[in-house]
């Protein structure tokens, strides 16, 4: 019989205190983590969903989900350990679209498609859980959703906020108050302004994304888009201001670009390269 013997040291693991911080931001933004250990490293088990300094503990949001967010700390044997946070990321709400109420009469009949002071009209939003705000001349009842464009001449913001697991988003419609001739708001022509469903389209060709803007929205409206074929391809809210049309997804060709309003309907025609 032969035996040999040797010493063995063990080490002990230092355990890492616990995280700290908010764990629960938007898509796009940051928040930093904190733990009162010192001398570990940050990691994510998600970069796709939430990334991570490993120096400071930024996380940055990349996408809807839940991260595994993990501080461990390694000792000079070589012996690690570490504690975990889950962070969830929450997606943005999509641009709201705004409009006039169904059945308003057209309240920009001032002179270059301006708004006559003194008068009310109401107006609405989609999706229907969010708030109005204004600033400028104009003033909303964020209850009733009533416009009041005051009494002097001037401009203002109308802004529609919506907001869904604590992230926002919002359009805003710039306001340009005239004080109006007569009872009713008429042009330098002394005709009286109407609304119209006619909208611009940029740019033309498009490689990404469309701009299609339009002034004037009474009621619910939609955009259409549709192949050479006929075939729908696209089909989304029409808002008052910028509309955005994503147009990565499409193949390279014409198309038709088809605004429905209480008007009617107008088509234009798209190229994308």
């Amino acid at each position: 019989v032969s035996t040999a013997s040797t010493n063995v040291a063990v080490a002990q693991v230092a355990t890492p205190n616990a995280i700290s911080g908010i764990n629960a931001i938007c898509k796009n933004s940051t928040t930093t983590l904190n733990t009162s250990s010192t001398g570990g490293v940050w990691a994510t088990a998600s970069s796709s969903i939430a990334s991570v300094n490993a120096n400071t503990g930024l996380v940055s949001g990349n996408s809807p989900g839940n991260a595994s967010i993990t501080y461990t700390i390694t000792n000079a044997k070589g012996c690690s350990a570490a504690t975990s946070y889950v962070v969830t990321v929450n997606a943005i709400p999509n641009v709201p679209t705004v409009g006039y109420a169904a059945g308003t009469p057209n309240p920009q009949t001032g002179p270059g498609g301006a708004f006559c002071a003194n008068r009310t009209f109401t107006v609405v939003g989609n999706p229907a859980n969010g708030v109005w705000s204004s600033t400028g001349v104009v003033s909303v009842n964020p209850l009733t959703s009533v416009v009041n464009t005051g009494a002097v001449a001037g401009s203002g913001t109308l802004t529609y906020t919506v907001t869904t697991n604590g992230c926002s988003n919002n359009r805003s419609v710039a306001l340009t108050v005239a004080v109006c001739a007569g009872g009713r708001g008429v042009n330098t022509d002394n005709n009286l302004l109407i609304a119209t469903n006619d909208f611009t389209m940029y740019p033309n060709p498009a490689t990404s994304s469309v701009s299609l803007s339009i002034k004037t929205v009474i009621g619910a409206a939609s955009i259409v888009v549709t192949d050479l074929y006929g075939k729908q391809v696209k089909n989304q809210p029409l808002s008052i201001g910028t509309n955005t049309i994503d147009v990565l997804s499409l193949s390279k060709g014409i198309y038709f670009v088809t605004i429905t309003t209480n008007e009617g309907k107008n088509t234009k025609k798209l190229i994308v390269e």
